[in-house]
């Protein structure tokens, strides 16, 4: 059972999953937006914390719609999971987890600042590279060879 927690920790979602669940119960949907796998994963990822006990199910509080004839259900972190979780926070997994993820979202919306930008400057961006196509930042020209100081010969290859 050890061996199979401490895999279970590596696969994508897993830590995620049980941050999430920290201090309240949630539903799928929660979830899934929250720990930003895909469904199936998720899935999977909710079935095998439950055969490991670190995940329960229970059906939501006063949740039960007649109409919809559905169940709601919510989950919830066991004493395993709770154990798993202290050892998370001691060795700062769970602090480093939310860290990732809010690089990740600073990611995304920086990715999307720039692809806004490139649209709306694709002249400027034409341009620069008409001019300056064989040239680096500093100027000099990259189609040339540059010049060495000094004698480097000891450190080329030899055939």
């Amino acid at each position: 059972m050890v061996k199979q927690i401490s895999g279970y920790l590596e696969m994508s979602g897993a830590i995620g999953l049980l941050v999430h669940l920290k201090y309240e119960s949630r539903r799928f949907n929660e979830l899934k937006d929250l720990v930003g796998v895909s469904p199936s994963t998720l899935t999977t990822r909710l079935n095998e914390g439950r055969d490991l006990g670190l995940i329960t199910t229970r059906i939501g509080e006063d949740e039960y719609d007649l109409d919809q004839r559905s169940i709601h259900h919510e989950y919830m972190i066991t004493d395993r999971g709770e154990l798993v979780l202290e050892k998370m926070d001691e060795f700062e997994v769970t602090y480093a987890y939310k860290q990732l993820r809010e690089a990740e979202q600073k990611l995304v919306e920086g990715r999307e600042n720039l692809r806004v930008w490139i649209e709306d400057n694709e002249d400027e961006i034409a341009q620069a590279e008409d001019e300056h196509s064989t040239r680096d930042k500093y100027g000099e020209d990259v189609t040339e060879p540059a010049e060495v100081d000094g004698d480097y010969s000891e450190f080329m290859e030899k055939d």
